[in-house]
Formats: structure tokens, C-alpha cells, sequence
């Protein structure tokens, strides 16, 4: 941790990238025998690696606006900046490699779930191939009903339905820290209750892209936030114990939650990094802090986002060049795995250098307001925490 940004969440999130590439390649695969165990569905299970992001979103959001309140207008079209450009050029890129996806997926032998699911996503992508280009093109297509468009959540670049959850947390999310602020503390939970409730209760008309089937996690994040805020010496006191919290934490996810890791892991985390900030002892839980402030963490942490978007491009294409190797089912893994991850770290940090830093430094000249019609700035109850530290944004 540093005094201008939280550099352990970033690292969190570059792992939790790197979980999310290992996932996607081993579900296009047969698990053999000698290696179908625990780690293989743990590493398969990558669903949980997104649900963390969603977690991060929702305290760095909430985090941003807190410490940096700005014109509604500013904020959105920096968070647009933010998300669109690396997502539109793997949009773009992953379109103009359909056909080489998909004799990729039909070389595939033998076919796993996950692949014939990609087949039949490819399919309903072809078939209505405008409506889904439009849809994904404004990062709401998780907004739209399944029986409107079937699969539109994955349709182009399969990942890309937590971009368009996401977003959607972004347009709301200042309005969501208003009723969290409100000087009548009871009116604000009331409609943020009310909001979260019809929210929850929509997602079952929805698909995944949807806000409402991850509001639980966002809600975590949000909370984590107010954790962070609390009053000093509160905190200091929490930090003293932080061992024995972390253990009860891993204990409870272990007995009572069992399906629940994600939480889990993102509790430690933010235990041990309130630890580093006020423990004068050192204790084992600030190990973990220390492990993610390695640099090459950090700059996994940095590429995360383009690692996140790219990675399916480099699993196609690998599937592609080894369609007619002629490996035998290991040596095929071993070889997609490694040309993954190597073509994905490359290509990540060519796409986070050359548009995600350019489009954030952008963002941060635009003008305090950029249209006349908007919200004012969002500026929450004061707190008693320490000095802010400021998120890479």
C-alpha cells in the first residue's frame, strides 16, 4: 500500500485475471485422469475469479466518488473512457475471427460442455447478428431479456457480459452513494432497500449481463467501503486482531458458506490491508499484503482489464493454429495453455499501454462539466478515516 492508491487490490485483481485465462482454457478441455481432481475444478470454477471483480467495483466506485466528487457527467464519460476503447477493439476483433473461432470449436474432439456452448452462442450470434452488434455496442446487452435476444450475454466476446454489468453499475452507482449519504440515514436505506429489492427480484426476466443477478456482490463491495471509511481508531483496533478475524472468516466460508470463496477472499484481503494500515506489529496476515505488493503482481494488477478482454482472442486463435497438430490430449493442453497465457500477458500490455493509459489520462483533462443538464456532485458524509488514497482510474 502507498499513499496514493490501495496497490493490493490491483494486484487482487490481476490475479483474479489470471484465474479467469487459466478457467476459460481448461473448460475447453477433457479433464484426464490424472489430473481431474480439486485443482482442476477449483481453476475450471472461474466464475467466482468475476464475482471478486464485481466485489473490487463496488468498493473502488464507491472509493473514487467518496474521495473525488465530481459533475455527473465528468464522472460517466470518464468511467465510458475507462471501459469502451479496449473493449471495442477486442469487440471488433473477436467479430472479424468468427469464422476462425468457429472451426476452432468444431476441431475440438472431444467436445466439452463449454464448447458446445460456445457452438451454439456462435450460432445465435450469426443468426441475428445486427441486433446483437447494436446491443453490445452501447455495453447494455446484459440489460436486454434473454427472450428478446437469446445469448445476447455472451454473444462476440463471451467475457464481455460482466463489462455490460459493469457499466451498469457505473451509471447508477453515484445515485446509490446519494441514498447512502442522505442526512435522514432511515429514508435513504429505505429507498436503496426498495431499489436493491426490485433490482434482485428483475433478474430472473434477465440473463447474466444482468446488474441485478450480481447485486449481492456489489452490495459487499459498497460495505466494504464504509468499513474503510470508520472512524480510526475503531479500525486500529479491528487491525490488532486481524489474525484471528481471518481465521474466523476462512472458518465460516469453509463451514457455512462453502460456495461462498470469493467472499471469503476479498474479506482477507481487505482485513490485511487495514492491518498494514494502523498494526504496528507484524503479523502473519500482513504477509498477504506483502505478497501482493510484489511487482509483478502490480503489473498484473495494471493489465487486468485488457487481460480480462483479450484472452479469449489468444485461446481461439491457439485452438486454431493447434486444431491439425496432431498433439495427443496433454501435450494439447500444455501447449494452449502456455501459448494463452504467454499471448494474452503480450497482448494485454500492448493494449493497456497503447489505449486503456492514454484513454485514462484523457479522462482526467476533461472539463469539471461537459453538458449543462446533469447531477451535481456527489459528495458523501464526512468520516474520521485516514488520508484518502487515490485509485489508478
Amino acid at each position: 500500500m502507498n499513499s496514493e492508491r490501495i496497490d493490493e487490490f490491483e494486484s487482487l485483481r490481476g490475479l483474479m485475471a489470471l484465474w479467469v485465462v487459466i478457467g476459460h482454457v481448461l473448460l475447453s478441455f477433457q479433464a484426464p485422469a490424472s489430473l481431474d481432481g480439486v485443482v482442476w475444478r477449483l481453476l475450471e470454477a472461474n466464475g467466482k475469479a468475476v464475482d471478486v471483480f464485481i466485489i473490487l467495483s463496488g468498493f473502488i466506485i464507491f472509493y473514487l466518488l467518496g474521495h473525488n466528487p465530481e459533475h455527473y457527467s465528468r464522472y460517466i464519460a470518464r468511467r465510458f473512457l475507462r471501459l469502451f476503447p479496449a473493449y471495442a477493439i477486442c469487440l471488433l476483433i473477436s467479430i472479424a475471427m468468427l469464422p476462425l473461432t468457429d472451426a476452432a470449436l468444431h476441431a475440438m474432439h472431444p467436445a466439452t460442455q463449454r464448447t458446445l456452448s460456445r457452438i451454439a452462442i456462435l450460432q445465435a450470434g450469426s443468426d441475428q447478428f445486427w441486433p446483437h452488434l447494436l446491443a453490445h455496442l452501447t455495453m447494455l446487452h446484459g440489460l436486454i431479456p434473454q427472450i428478446m435476444l437469446p445469448m445476447t450475454d455472451y454473444v462476440f466476446l463471451g467475457q464481455a457480459w460482466s463489462i455490460s454489468v459493469e457499466w451498469q453499475f457505473y451509471l447508477l452507482a453515484p445515485f446509490v452513494l446519494w441514498m447512502c449519504t442522505l442526512a435522514k440515514r432511515w429514508i435513504g436505506l429505505v429507498m436503496l432497500g426498495i431499489f436493491c429489492a426490485a433490482v434482485f427480484n428483475a433478474r430472473l426476466r434477465f440473463g447474466e449481463g444482468f446488474i441485478g443477478a450480481h447485486i449481492a456482490y456489489f452490495a459487499l463491495g459498497c460495505c466494504s467501503y464504509f468499513f474503510w471509511q470508520a472512524d480510526k481508531d475503531k479500525l486500529a483496533k479491528v487491525a490488532r486482531h486481524t489474525g484471528w478475524l481471518i481465521a474466523a472468516a476462512g472458518l465460516a466460508g469453509a463451514l457455512l458458506f462453502p460456495n461462498q470463496g470469493q467472499a471469503v477472499i476479498w474479506i482477507i484481503v481487505l482485513l490485511s490491508c487495514n492491518s498494514m494500515r494502523f498494526s504496528t506489529i507484524r503479523q502473519p496476515a500482513q504477509l498477504i499484503s506483502s505478497l501482493l505488493l510484489s511487482p509483478i503482481l502490480r503489473w498484473l494488477g495494471r493489465i487486468s482489464y485488457s487481460a480480462y478482454l483479450v484472452h479469449m482472442i489468444i485461446l481461439n486463435l491457439m485452438l486454431w493454429l493447434l486444431a491439425n497438430a496432431g498433439l495427443e490430449p496433454i501435450p494439447m493442453l500444455v501447449a494452449t495453455l502456455t501459448g494463452t497465457l504467454i499471448g494474452t500477458l503480450i497482448a494485454a500490455d500492448v493494449l493497456h499501454r497503447a489505449v486503456e493509459l492514454p484513454c485514462i489520462k484523457f479522462g482526467r483533462r476533461l472539463p469539471e462539466r461537459l453538458f449543462v443538464v446533469g447531477t451535481k456532485s456527489i459528495k458523501p458524509a464526512k468520516s474520521n478515516s485516514p488520508p484518502a488514497r487515490h485509485h489508478r482510474d
